[in-house]
């Protein structure tokens, strides 16, 4: 075994260290001396901007992470992720080139090509890895372009891959039930997400989205209550344009003329009452399309509330 090997394994050395310092080296492009490190630990000429062929790795794992001496062990390396249909925890088989940096032979190459072609084939083994691969996949991008944060990608995938254990695909679109997995996930962890939005996203329609929503929260025992129309409130203010003192006004509304109707049903007419109380007057029509709902529900809803409050003298517009 090579000294760089002993320092690799032992932890007690950096795998830069085993490197020519960057001081002392040149350009492979233009000769400058003047190289530095970037952040992805490359070796970057200051002056012509050439990416070294000479990778700076840190290879070792950081001290204290071994269990010979009793020391407690720390992470090192990539952490794993449900997102992932292998956890984030690949084998990759990859280069032409031995540990010292050698062309291998002919006959290694042709054997490394075969390697990386079953290792491949093998990194999804059976149709749930390839469903789920595919799957998580498609929802990548959905959730980039709707801007979902981690914990609901993560819960996302959890509940794809019950949908897919579970046997639930079969006769459905994987699509469209990606798409209600992400309602229900929206649901659970309170996050404002319209049925029409996310089924605007996914290119599916609505009421498929609903229909796979329900079956799969019946197949799978998810207790999903209604969310508080509270959760909407801000986002629909924000599109409409109102202010502040209006979108107050509408949370009071909510507070006190509390209804049985769902949750866009009763933002959509509280925020309507609310822009005519405040001198922010907005049609019955914007206020819809930013509820996704129709004028007659927010006509409805603003009529109930404003029995309730004994409000008769505001007129609709």
């Amino acid at each position: 075994m090579s000294d760089l090997e002993t320092k690799i394994n032992s932890g007690k050395s950096s795998y830069r260290d085993s490197i020519i310092d960057a001081a002392k080296q040149k350009c492979d492009g233009c000769g400058s001396k003047e190289l530095i490190k970037d952040n992805h630990s490359e070796l970057v000429c200051n002056k012509c901007g050439l990416v070294q062929e000479n990778l700076v790795l840190d290879a070792a794992p950081p001290a204290g992470s071994g269990s010979e001496d009793g020391e407690k062990k720390v992470h090192w390396g990539p952490s794993s992720s449900i997102n992932r249909h292998d956890k984030n925890l690949p084998t990759y088989i990859m280069g032409n080139k031995d540990a010292h940096g050698k062309s291998i032979s002919l006959k290694n190459k042709q054997l490394m090509y075969r390697m990386k072609k079953w290792q491949a084939r093998i990194r999804v083994s059976n149709n749930l890895e390839r469903s789920l691969s595919q799957g998580l996949s498609l929802f990548d991008a959905r959730a980039g372009q709707m801007g979902l944060p981690g914990d609901i990608r993560k819960h996302v995938a959890y509940l794809y891959k019950k949908v897919l254990e579970a046997s639930m695909l079969r006769g459905r679109s994987s699509e469209s039930m990606l798409a209600a997995t992400t309602y229900a996930a929206c649901r659970e962890m309170a996050l404002p997400r319209t049925l029409d939005e996310i089924a605007s996203y996914f290119t599916v329609k609505k009421r498929d989205v609903g229909r796979d929503y329900r079956f799969m929260k019946r197949e799978l025992h998810l207790s999903i209550g209604l969310q508080s129309p509270h959760l909407y409130l801000p986002k629909m203010c924000a599109e409409l344009g109102l202010g502040i003192e209006t979108q107050q006004k509408a949370k009071e509304i909510l507070e006190e003329a509390k209804s049985s109707r769902g949750p866009l049903s009763q933002v959509s007419g509280a925020v309507y009452m609310a822009s005519i109380i405040k001198n922010e007057r907005r049609t019955q029509r914007e206020v819809a399309d930013a509820a996704g709902v129709t004028e007659v529900t927010v006509r409805n809803a603003y009529k109930e509330m404003a029995e309730k409050l004994n409000l008769q003298h505001i007129q609709c517009l």
